[in-house]
């Protein structure tokens, strides 16, 4: 109820509720989880509370956000709502934005969460492509389970600017050095095309629009 109430930002005071939602955070059950991480997420849309708040407290109450075994560790649908969460990171982390511009500066800063989202994306989606394309038993998911995480890592990721990603024009237009980031999104692309195109697997359309507005967004 709670989420659902987040959702459609109709509670009036966050902090009436946000200890509960904490405390589902480590609950036993993992639906209650997945809504309580779910609402976090509504929370962040709805500009009630800061992107990089929500992941200290994430860090704290459920599982390090740079740590990918442990995320993994976690359950599928509790899984799907935090990397759906970590797409927030654009346009809920206010906190850097406000100080460039109190201070004069032009500058870009980007936070160590948003940093660390992005990251944790990255290596998500290549962590999870190697095991939809491996022909062995030992996959982390199953097929349907892994497209689908898989897909909502690439919409999150298609909601940060390239500019938050650590991509910058200097980067696409000549070879640079530091372009690790631009490098690691194009291999998260061509691993969705190759999974795309194999033919042992059947992939939703779902799946192939969600990388395709990636390539998209890193293109443009």
């Amino acid at each position: 109820t709670i989420c659902e109430l987040a959702e459609f930002d109709l509670i009036r005071d966050v902090t009436d509720v946000i200890g509960w939602v904490q405390n589902f955070l480590g609950d036993d059950e993992h639906l209650a989880t997945h809504f309580s991480v779910m609402t976090l997420h509504h929370f962040v849309e709805a500009g009630e509370l800061d992107y990089s708040m929500v992941i200290k407290v994430l860090n704290k109450k459920l599982v390090d956000v740079a740590d990918i075994n442990a995320i993994l560790e976690l359950p599928d649908i509790v899984i799907e709502a935090l990397v759906k969460l970590l797409g927030d990171g654009e346009d809920g982390d206010r906190s850097d934005s406000d100080d460039s511009s109190e201070s004069g500066k032009s500058e870009i800063v980007i936070s160590q969460q948003v940093q660390t989202s992005v990251s944790t994306l990255i290596v998500l989606s290549s962590v999870l492509s190697k095991s939809m394309l491996s022909s062995g038993t030992h996959k982390i998911h199953d097929r349907d389970t892994t497209q689908s995480l898989l897909r909502t890592i690439y919409l999150s990721l298609s909601r940060y600017s390239l500019t938050s990603i650590g991509v910058m024009a200097e980067m696409v237009r000549k070879e640079s050095a530091d372009s690790e980031p631009y490098d690691s999104l194009k291999i998260v692309i061509q691993e969705a095309f190759d999974i795309s195109v194999s033919p042992n697997l059947q992939i939703d359309v779902s799946f192939t629009e969600a990388w395709i507005e990636l390539a998209k967004h890193l293109l443009l």
